[in-house]
């Protein structure tokens, strides 16, 4: 309830900026979609989106403080203790179209709060996708697989804890900062490229995720149950029911 609590005060959040790097947000933003968002950790040090363009992370770390290190540590004790990540996208009321986040680095872990039904997580595995229940439940996926955020109706906040590709080799003093805030980073290394989606796997995603909705109110229960679980489906993701 506090972590709800310490959303809901920041009020409406910014629309995601038309300077998004994704693409699928690009389209949608143009076509009129409110994508509503907030992140916190070290995409800001390189003056990404935030309240306010080109805001830095230490204008950022001086006003949100006591909010980042509370969500922060709020989602170490939520998450694997193996976990690391050096950032969290916190978006309000948004309904995500089908992207890959190829900019991250391993695992995403993923958990929505709030009152609503629906929204949840559908994850392409090129035999129509599934589909994620992530209300007051964490989920392990990996952000460069093509997901969405299927129809929901009510006041939705999600969390999305991750890493970007380029931490590992990030400064010591942009290491050291994230650390004061909490974050448990990776170790120091290389940059690691790791692999991205190809725009044609996006697009065959997209499809997919189109013909999955068409067909998602004419299943029964027990279809969307096997859906919700991944049976007979290529995906595996981890997940645990975490204690409000």
């Amino acid at each position: 309830e506090e972590v709800l609590a310490r959303m809901r005060k920041w009020g409406v959040l910014p629309r995601c900026p038309r300077v998004t790097n994704v693409a699928a947000f690009k389209e949608a933003l143009v076509n009129g979609v409110n994508i509503r968002s907030i992140t916190f950790g070290y995409k800001h040090f390189h003056g990404e989106y935030c309240r306010t363009p080109n805001i830095r992370a230490d204008t950022l770390n001086k006003k949100y403080c006591e909010d980042v290190k509370f969500i922060v540590a709020w989602g170490k004790r939520m998450l694997r203790d193996d976990f690391t990540f050096s950032d969290v996208i916190i978006l309000q009321d948004s309904e995500c179209p089908v992207h890959a986040d190829t900019n991250n680095l391993g695992e995403s872990a993923i958990l929505t709060l709030g009152n609503f039904e629906g929204g949840g997580l559908w994850v392409s595995d090129g035999e129509g996708g599934k589909v994620l229940e992530c209300h007051n439940t964490v989920h392990y996926f990996d952000g460069k697989t093509p997901h969405a955020t299927m129809p929901f109706q009510g006041q939705r906040f999600t969390l999305v804890f991750y890493t970007r590709r380029e931490v590992p080799s990030a400064k010591p003093g942009v290491r050291a900062t994230l650390t004061e805030l909490g974050f448990p980073l990776p170790p120091t290394g290389e940059w690691l490229t790791d692999t991205t989606t190809p725009e044609a796997v996006v697009k065959d995603a997209e499809r997919e995720f189109d013909t999955f909705k068409s067909e998602w109110g004419a299943m029964s229960k027990v279809e969307q149950w096997k859906r919700r679980r991944g049976v007979s489906t290529k995906v595996r993701t981890q997940s645990s029911q975490i204690n409000m």
